[in-house]
């Protein structure tokens, strides 16, 4: 009876509507023992003080680096209390590779703390979801920015990701600079191992394969991870926005990110850190 509660369960459809949360998961003793780990923060950016969202808005936080497993998503995802106090009234859902929900266990956990399949029509559900309308957390970098990653570097893969904006554009969502330090710090990474294999994969079946190594093989390094939220970029609703309409917004963007990291870097100790746009 249980197996076949599962395999119901497994094919619901959750992940492409608003996912499946569960506060008990969340809220399990065993991940004070992660944070203790690896100390999570979220805050707010200097320049962002000012900043009060609106909660009767929808918002796309837009969370850079990627990093071998992107961690940085505890930041938001599990730290709800401070995120509650940060952003009062704004609920979310995390916008995650499709493939992880046909992975048993894994599916489950991903439904749990909030992450829902990276596609348009789940992020549209979502933002609109009449019952529970949500903002959203997205990584514009993908697998492609995964695959870029190295340790203590900040490469953020930006230059052909347009769609979050236009995203952002078809909805008049404001658009929210996340920027994670400490993420590209927590593993060890090979990429002289077979990329160009890695990246035909990535490209043609869009499955990333991060080679790292971390303490005892596979844990994290002890790192620090602090989550900064830049100040919101407020768009216009444009329902069929132009290419040059996304462009411009598009390199608005990409002027704020730059500007949040030389901003914030070495108030969180990553002063010699230099930004890499691909």
């Amino acid at each position: 009876m249980m197996v076949l509660m599962y395999i119901y369960t497994s094919f619901d459809g959750s992940e492409k509507k608003d996912g499946r949360i569960s506060k008990r998961f969340i809220g399990f003793f065993l991940w004070k023992l992660v944070f203790a780990w690896f100390p999570c923060r979220l805050v707010r950016a200097r320049s962002a003080a000012d900043d009060s969202l609106d909660p009767s808005r929808r918002y796309i936080f837009a969370m850079h680096p990627h990093g071998v497993l992107a961690f940085g998503r505890i930041t938001l995802s599990m730290l709800t209390r401070t995120w509650d106090k940060l952003f009062p009234g704004i609920q979310k859902r995390v916008l995650s590779a499709s493939a992880a929900f046909c992975i048993p266990f894994i599916r489950e956990a991903w439904l749990s703390t909030e992450c829902v399949s990276a596609d348009k029509k789940t992020a549209e559900y979502c933002l609109h979801n009449e019952d529970n309308p949500c903002s959203l957390c997205v990584y514009p970098g993908g697998h492609e920015e995964q695959l870029l990653t190295k340790t203590h570097k900040y490469r953020f893969y930006l230059k052909n990701r347009k769609g979050f904006v236009k995203l952002a554009l078809e909805h008049g969502a404001p658009l929210v600079p996340v920027i994670i330090f400490g993420e590209t710090s927590l593993y060890t990474t090979h990429e002289t191992f077979l990329p160009n294999v890695r990246h035909w994969l990535a490209k043609k079946m869009r499955l990333s394969i991060p080679v790292f190594s971390g303490w005892l093989f596979v844990l994290p390094y002890r790192v620090p991870l602090t989550g900064v939220v830049g100040r919101s970029i407020l768009v216009p609703h444009i329902p069929h926005p132009s290419d040059d309409e996304i462009k411009h917004w598009h390199a608005r963007y990409i002027h704020e990110i730059k500007t949040l990291f030389e901003e914030e870097k070495g108030f969180h100790g990553y002063a010699d850190a230099e930004l890499e746009i691909h």
